[in-house]
């Protein structure tokens, strides 16, 4: 599935409430890095819903990078990244797991601020970065999720 979300009322439209559902999302990056993508993952647990990446400054209640968002159903996560939101006009699913594949997803991204390797580390290239953890994700749970080509920092190796 890739699919242009242009509001967070669209993206609601494919929020089942009560189902386990995975969004792969990636975006540009807002001024100065506007050619690069920016990806992350929001899921629905039933209704809970959470987004999922890593930002390029630490969140100072885990003290790294990564920066988990939690909200109900009825209160949408934001779709987009950046200030320049309006200037991109859209976010995109790059992908979308449903039934048994998303609870084991969501699963594993229970506690992932204690999991990703490079939880205390960012740089924007060549890694790790946003990409780097949407990347490796993917690469420990064998989704076959490919992000795009301007998302610097995928290739990078985590030992």
């Amino acid at each position: 599935m890739r699919r242009k979300i242009y509001s967070e009322k669209e993206f609601m439209k494919l929020v089942k409430k009560n189902a386990y559902q995975v969004f792969f999302f990636v975006s540009r990056v807002s001024m100065p890095l506007f050619f690069a993508a920016h990806p992350w993952i929001v899921t629905n647990e039933k209704g809970k819903m959470r987004r999922i990446e890593v930002l390029s400054y630490k969140n100072k209640k885990s003290g790294n990078y990564v920066w988990i968002s939690e909200k109900e159903f009825s209160a949408p996560l934001p779709v987009f990244t950046g200030n320049d939101a309006k200037k991109y006009r859209y976010s995109r699913v790059i992908k979308l797991f449903e039934g048994s594949p998303a609870k084991e997803i969501i699963s594993f991204l229970k506690d992932i601020d204690k999991k990703y390797p490079e939880k205390g580390r960012y740089v924007y290239f060549p890694g790790p970065n946003s990409n780097t953890f949407v990347k490796w994700v993917i690469h420990s749970l064998g989704l076959g999720v490919e992000l795009p080509k301007n998302a610097y920092g995928e290739r990078y190796m985590i030992n």
